[in-house]
């Protein structure tokens, strides 16, 4: 998702964690009616409540252009920029007479400093304080000079900005401080310290790392079910399938492993019913006769045929903006050779409409809630939450709640981690994703075909929590109007 100044309510998010059910309880099925009993929550091995609708950006200086005019005339900086070393800090003072921004137009104004003493493999933070401007932070390669990374308005305060990053061999880095907004200026405190890992088995960005479906299974089964030299023989998907390639979902597939049996529910804002990768994997009440007006079932919802609209308190589950439905292909396209083919092709859709355009965050956590306990009560196994806000805003004490009833029930719940790492400057997952902390889900981080860690996404961070990663960036899947396109997370 490529990150937008907008008001701190809630947004979408990534399409991650479908790629994670490979790895959650029964997913793939139960083939010749055998079960595997309880899910694998830290599978071997990335989304917002709603601020804007996710798009397909991810290159540094896109990202670092937001709130920005387009890149102008470039400027010299100052190439005798002193030194930052990795466990320190320094003051300085943003002025009129400083060096310009050499990739924006306007008057951004910049002091630079060049990162010394760091060695490869570290995961460095560096943290921008200021009172008198919004900070903004670049981390910058020193020898083309061209951003790698940004941070702003970390915690939603206005006063502080970060960057974590690992340390790649041969790479000089230079610390470009700035600010969000053209002309500020002002004192500014600027801080650098090495992370120091959480265990060898867990990694600050990448969690319990990259989803893999044949080892979940087989964790899941309690048995070798694929064995290496039978998986070694499954074709590569290849070409816009490369995410179902990167989890192996095609070799638990050729064991009957597709999802039968099982149901889906996604929490978003609807899905397209009439795509017809979608149409024929759609959840049906079979207690509910359409149209009458009537509560058959009586679980308290009139004419819920396919799921429930807790925005408008109806059944109308059509998506106006594509984020359900790209959600949804991933997860359970139909296996038909046309478009795409969802991770788990055979399994049941329950659409959950929780989220339309901005909401405040007391009503968001009231509608998921209330759609987390839906997906239960109503038969699903499993539930998707591709949504949250952020980390930094008040808890959402329903939500809580209504993920503590779910895995009582039995129901896994997988979240995308949030895509704030730059915008926000977040170090750990958004809420709801938060209280895969709490044992109360799994949280999922993106990655691209190449298994780098996806530019925005929110990384696992400083402490342990049920957290893996999948593919994010160029994901093939269904969009609106029976269509089809490449997106990221």
């Amino acid at each position: 998702m490529s990150a937008f100044h907008l008001p701190r309510q809630f947004r979408l998010q990534s399409s991650s964690p479908e790629f994670a059910y490979a790895a959650a309880k029964n997913l793939l099925g139960q083939p010749s009616g055998r079960g595997f009993g309880e899910g694998f929550a830290q599978a071997s091995g990335p989304s917002k409540p709603r601020y804007t609708h996710s798009s397909a950006a991810s290159s540094a200086v896109n990202a670092a252009a937001t709130n920005r005019s387009q890149p102008g005339k470039r400027r010299r900086t100052n190439s005798s920029a002193p030194f930052l070393k990795p466990q320190g800090q320094l003051r300085g003072i943003l002025s009129s007479t400083d060096s310009i921004d050499p990739y924006f137009q306007g008057t951004y104004y910049v002091d630079d400093y060049r990162l010394r003493g760091v060695t490869a493999g570290q995961q460095i933070e560096v943290r921008l304080n200021s009172r008198q401007f919004d900070p903004y932070l670049q981390l910058v390669n020193g020898r083309t000079k061209q951003p790698i990374l940004y941070g702003s308005d970390l915690g939603g305060t206005n006063t502080n900005a970060r960057v974590v990053f690992t340390v790649q061999p041969q790479t000089q880095y230079l610390v470009r401080v700035s600010s969000d907004q053209r002309r500020q200026i002002g004192s500014y405190l600027v801080k650098s310290r090495v992370l120091k890992p959480i265990a060898s088995d867990f990694n600050l960005f990448y969690g319990y790392g990259l989803v893999d479906a044949a080892a979940a299974v087989n964790q899941v089964a309690g048995q070798t079910l694929f064995k290496a030299a039978a998986l070694a023989d499954v074709p590569v998907l290849g070409g816009n399938q490369w995410g179902m390639d990167l989890v192996r979902a095609p070799e638990v597939w050729t064991q009957g492993f597709t999802g039968q049996g099982v149901t889906v529910a996604v929490l978003d804002e609807g899905i397209d019913l009439n795509h017809p990768d979608l149409s024929q994997n759609l959840w049906r009440n079979s207690g509910e006769i359409p149209g009458n007006g009537i509560d058959d079932d009586r679980n308290g919802f009139i004419d819920d045929v396919h799921g429930w609209n807790f925005i408008d308190q109806n059944s109308n589950l059509n998506d106006t903006e594509g984020h359900g439905t790209q959600v949804a292909g991933i997860i359970a396209a139909a296996n038909d050779g046309i478009g795409i083919t969802g991770v788990a092709h055979n399994a049941k859709i329950m659409p959950i409409k929780v989220i339309q355009g901005e909401t405040p965050l007391a009503q968001f956590d009231a509608n998921v809630a209330a759609g987390i306990d839906y997906a239960a009560n109503n038969g699903a196994q499993v539930i998707n939450i591709s949504l949250g806000s952020s980390s930094s805003d008040p808890p959402l004490p329903k939500v809580e709640a209504a993920l503590r009833r779910a895995r009582q029930a039995g129901v896994v719940v997988v979240f995308s981690a949030g895509n704030d790492r730059q915008l926000l400057s977040a170090l750990e997952p958004d809420r709801p994703a938060l209280y895969a902390s709490a044992g109360l889900g799994i949280a999922v981080g993106g990655v691209d075909h190449k298994r780098n860690f996806y530019i925005d996404s929110n990384p696992a961070g400083l402490k342990r929590l049920n957290y893996v990663v999948a593919p994010a960036v160029d994901v093939y899947s269904t969009t609106l109007g029976s269509s089809y396109d490449l997106l990221d997370s």
